[in-house]
């Protein structure tokens, strides 16, 4: 059924009109000399606005029943699956790796690399959650490298590698390389050779223990299995951004309300953006409750430019994982400050062991 309200003089005039339409009409409610409202059928509701808009009156349609609102759900759930059919190809491949780039790889080509990731589930259109330690684990364990490292950025699993040098006439032996840019501050060889010293700055991936053996004169003898202890200094960064004003709630007003049977009878409630409440039963054989409700405001706290910096130190100590150094570590902060922020850079120096074997 189509609910009408008209608003108009010709009240009489109007129902003569859609009486010789044959147009039923229930529940007519007559308000007063200018409003009425009445039912008519949802099949006859096209005609009726079209006779009553000869009569310049104001009219006001509602529908009503099972068939109207079938009809109204349908369209709405109609736009809803068109806005879900429309992103799901976003949402999926958002969520994906859509590249893969290597880099590193002189005399490797890129198709070995691929089918090494693809062989634990990793390529173009696998999720981005995907196993990099495992990744990277697969990748050293290749005669062809002695080094890798891979991230990804959006949708760009990006992959570098490190790889393994040639003796030639001999087979190569592993070698300890740096896991790190870094500078070196001491060497321990227990087989190989050291290609690297105390003051050297090496990058990520150089090897810094050979597994080969070498004569007085310089000429190679043997390959072996590199072995040996390399510390370097490793410098690692963390920025972040601390407000100047720091939001903070503050208890305002506390109240206790009575309720029986769940209506209060006692207390005046709080208002306000936030509010606790803490229920407790007064009776176990009787509804009657005490609530406490308390309400806070939101109040703004100077942060010096100290405790922000202090703050950002212990969020960059926990972030790097420096706990797991094995010396002690050098710490250096900067910060500016800008349209109520305090933009910080914390520097972290830390002596910590940086070669690992393949």
């Amino acid at each position: 059924m189509v609910k009408i309200t008209v608003i108009g003089y010709n009240q009489l005039a109007v129902l003569s009109s859609l009486s010789r339409k044959n147009i039923a009409i229930k529940s007519l409610r007559r308000i007063d000399a200018k409003n009425m409202s009445f039912f008519v059928r949802e099949k006859d509701n096209d005609k009726t606005q079209k006779t009553l808009r000869r009569f310049n009156c104001e009219i006001t349609v509602e529908k009503f029943g099972i068939v109207s609102k079938v009809k109204s759900g349908l369209k709405r759930f109609g736009c809803l699956i068109g806005i879900v059919i429309a992103m799901v190809p976003f949402i999926h491949f958002s969520g994906r790796i859509l590249k893969v780039e290597v880099t590193g790889n002189v005399r490797t080509d890129d198709k070995i690399v691929l089918s090494a990731l693809g062989s634990v589930g990793i390529k173009v259109g696998s999720e981005k959650n995907v196993d990099l330690e495992k990744a990277v684990d697969t990748l050293v364990e290749m005669d062809e490298f002695v080094a890798a490292s891979a991230k990804v950025s959006g949708c760009l699993l990006s992959v570098e590698v490190v790889e393994s040098t040639v003796v030639e006439g001999k087979q190569e032996g592993d070698s300890v390389v740096s896991l790190y840019d870094c500078e070196i501050t001491g060497v321990s060889v227990e087989s190989g050779t050291a290609l690297v010293k105390p003051g050297d700055r090496v990058p990520f991936g150089k090897t810094l223990i050979e597994g080969v053996e070498y004569s007085t004169a310089g000429e190679p003898l043997r390959a072996v299995k590199a072995s040996g202890s390399v510390y370097g200094l490793v410098s690692f960064s963390y920025d972040t951004i601390k407000p100047i004003k720091y939001p903070r709630l503050k208890e305002n007003k506390t109240s206790t309300l009575i309720y029986v049977f769940g209506k209060r009878i006692f207390g005046k409630q709080v208002s306000g953006k936030k509010v606790e409440r803490t229920t407790s039963r007064l009776w176990s054989v009787f509804p009657l409750y005490a609530v406490r409700e308390t309400s806070f405001v939101t109040e703004f706290v100077d942060v010096t430019a100290d405790e922000a910096v202090a703050e950002s130190v212990k969020e960059a100590i926990t972030v790097l994982a420096i706990k797991h150094c094995s010396a002690s570590y050098k710490v250096v902060t900067n910060y500016t400050e800008k349209q109520g922020y305090i933009c910080i850079n914390v520097q972290i120096q830390a002596e910590i062991s940086v070669g690992g074997i393949r």
